[in-house]
């Protein structure tokens, strides 16, 4: 369901790598709002492994998190 969401988007629209920064920041500001320690960096780390994914596998091209 989530990968079929961003397909479609990115049929409508081709998601560029300025929107997965975007959202990256959006993630990591709210998690660094709220939470320190282990497990905050590990939901930072997952939510940019899976960036990463959807970028190489359904948008076409590789992402890396922007420096922060």
């Amino acid at each position: 369901a989530v990968t079929a969401a961003h397909r479609h988007l990115h049929g409508l629209e081709p998601v560029r790598a300025v929107h997965c920064d975007r959202w990256y920041e959006l993630w990591v500001n709210s998690v660094d709002a709220r939470w320190t320690g282990p497990v905050a960096g590990r939901a930072k780390a997952h939510a940019a492994s899976l960036m990463a994914g959807m970028a190489k596998h359904i948008f076409g091209f590789e992402w890396t998190p922007p420096p922060r």
